[in-house]
């Protein structure tokens, strides 16, 4: 996952961006049951049946495409990666307490709001250290 300029593999961090991810994972597998596409744009045109079918596959590619990236040979590729997914998961929580108030809202429960809630944390402490990372390798 991520490396050092003398390249060791710093595993804390790498288990806790995997725990960020897995959060995401977790919150889209939830999201299925509060019927999410409700609230979103161009989806919410649909019925809940082909509403939920569009969810549903559109996530095949995105998590294809995120899993590809975080796993790169490049260090740069799934630096940026990381980084991306770490601001997509403080960006998403960000949005999800915005919309709380929403009629069509439902992510009210204790597990919803962990997921939810717990990876935008999680975001933002491994992108605080990413950063503080990157800055003692160009000290280096």
């Amino acid at each position: 996952m991520t490396t050092n300029m003398k390249g060791k593999r710093p595993q804390a961090l790498d288990v806790l961006f995997l725990l960020g991810l897995s959060f995401l994972f977790g919150h889209e597998i939830d999201a299925v049951t509060h019927h999410e596409w409700r609230l979103l744009p161009i989806l919410n045109l649909f019925d809940d049946e082909v509403g939920y079918v569009i969810f549903v596959l559109a996530h095949v590619p995105l998590f294809t495409g995120l899993v590809w990236a975080v796993t790169h040979q490049s260090t740069r590729i799934r630096f940026n990666a990381q980084v991306s997914t770490d601001i997509v998961l403080i960006l998403h929580a960000v949005l999800h307490w915005s919309l709380s108030g929403h009629e069509l809202y439902t992510f009210h429960t204790h597990l919803s709001e962990f997921l939810i809630f717990s990876g935008g944390l999680i975001g933002l402490i491994h992108l605080a250290l990413m950063i503080r990372m990157s800055r003692m390798a160009e000290v280096d």
